[in-house]
């Protein structure tokens, strides 16, 4: 019985995290961010690259956390987040103030942040 209820709060706490975003949350597992804007002449190859600095990340941190999940329909990806990691890469797709996992379609709001906006 012990087992059973173990494994029923485990299921529980999986399936709350599976719509959130993900990226990673301590600043010590990132190794670089950089944002990255698909040129649409090229068939997404980039065209822009932006690498953020130690104080950007952590602004990026503080803002993600703060994201609130919106209802919307069409999200046509302005830029995308890249999170380096040692154990992979993690995207977020980015439209304004609005971002998006990859595999995932909830969209989320958050802040205006001027290095967001003027990329």
């Amino acid at each position: 019985m012990y087992i059973k209820i173990v494994l029923l709060f485990l299921f529980i706490i999986s399936c709350s995290n599976i719509d959130r975003l993900n990226y990673p949350s301590n600043i010590n597992e990132i190794k670089e961010v950089i944002l990255e804007r698909p040129d649409s002449n090229s068939n997404g190859k980039f065209s822009e690259i932006k690498q953020l600095n130690d104080n950007q990340i952590k602004q990026l941190l503080v803002i993600l956390n703060k994201a609130k999940q919106i209802d919307s329909k069409n999200f046509d990806e302005d830029f995308q987040i890249i999170f380096s990691t040692e154990s992979g890469t993690k995207r977020i797709m980015v439209r304004g103030n609005k971002i998006k996992n990859f595999d995932s379609n909830k969209v989320y709001q958050i802040p205006n942040v001027d290095y967001l906006n003027n990329f």
